[in-house]
């Protein structure tokens, strides 16, 4: 067998060192509208900070200029008498920098107002715990549309048994896939056995707290970046606009296996969500407890009169 020499390997290293990903030196693709608000006010912010900087560096050149050896020369005095202790141009110096920060302090707090309160009331909760080194989510449903006549038999079950069974019953534990377990396309320190499931262009409101350090759950591509903080609890929101598989990881030093303790959400519609997914989750760790509601062979109901019901309880 041949093995190939160091200049190429080397050769090879260097090639690929200019295959990138647009998301691994820029932005992530927005997937929420604070995010595509932050991508936005990041750029306006630089057009202006590039022109403000080339000026800036532009009057520093000029100023070293005027107070060198250019003003030995007789005919170039007065130059610098112009400059040193010009009250006007103090004042304007001072003034238009102001007027520069306000003007960014204002579209600044409103995404920051954006990202702590929602635009309408949470149609799920959902609380966020961070451990030493996994994440354990749990979901709080203020609306469960399980009402297909698949799942269901009558509405009174539904509505007295099942609805207040689940709530204490949907939370799992989400740990970093293993290299040995990945299949091929799966991102490598970013998988998870047990992915947040979440529906698109539905308001969610996150709760994330710790268990034992401070831990940070931030998904670049949500804008998302809260402090998970043992003995209180952090809110922020989220509307998914588009369904997709997205990633993100612990922001704050929680110990040894920091870097181990990735964030995979996955946003589905809200139907396939509530029908099937929540559905499906519950049915895994209670099967016997469906087995006794005799779920498994449901007969047919009509979705408009249960709906019409849950609705006047809502």
């Amino acid at each position: 067998s041949t093995t190939d020499s160091p200049l190429e390997n080397k050769t090879q290293y260097t090639f690929s060192m200019f295959l990138f990903l647009p998301s691994q030196y820029f932005f992530p693709e927005p997937a929420t509208q604070v995010m595509y608000s932050i991508i936005t006010f990041h750029h306006d912010v630089m057009f202006y900070l590039t022109f403000f900087t080339i000026l800036i560096f532009w009057m520093l050149a000029a100023t070293i200029f005027l107070f060198s050896d250019f003003l030995e020369d007789e005919k170039h005095w007065g130059y610098s008498s112009r400059i040193t202790h010009n009250k006007i141009l103090e004042i304007i110096w001072t003034i238009i920098p102001g007027i520069i920060l306000f003007i960014i302090a204002v579209p600044s707090m409103g995404l920051l107002y954006a990202t702590a309160e929602p635009v309408c009331p949470p149609q799920l909760t959902v609380k966020i715990t961070g451990h030493q080194w996994y994440w354990n989510y749990h979901y709080s449903l203020r609306k469960f549309w399980l009402y297909s006549k698949e799942n269901i038999t009558t509405f009174d079950q539904y509505w007295k048994t099942f609805s207040t069974y689940v709530t204490n019953k949907l939370n799992f534990d989400s740990y970093m896939k293993p290299e040995s377990e990945l299949l091929i396309g799966q991102l490598r320190l970013l998988e998870t056995d047990n992915p947040l499931y979440l529906p698109a262009q539905t308001s969610i409101r996150l709760l994330i707290t710790g268990m034992d350090v401070i831990h940070s759950w931030a998904v670049p591509a949500f804008g998302i970046k809260t402090d998970a903080i043992p003995g209180r609890i952090n809110q922020t929101w989220l509307y998914i606009l588009k369904e997709g598989t997205f990633y993100g990881q612990c922001s704050e030093l929680c110990g040894v296996n920091h870097g181990f303790m990735p964030i995979q959400v996955v946003s589905v519609s809200a139907d396939s969500f509530y029908n099937s997914i929540i559905f499906n989750m519950i049915k895994k760790t209670e099967g016997e407890w469906f087995d006794k509601l005799g779920l498994e062979n449901s007969y047919a109901v009509s979705v408009d009169k249960h709906e019409r019901e849950l609705r006047k309880l809502m």
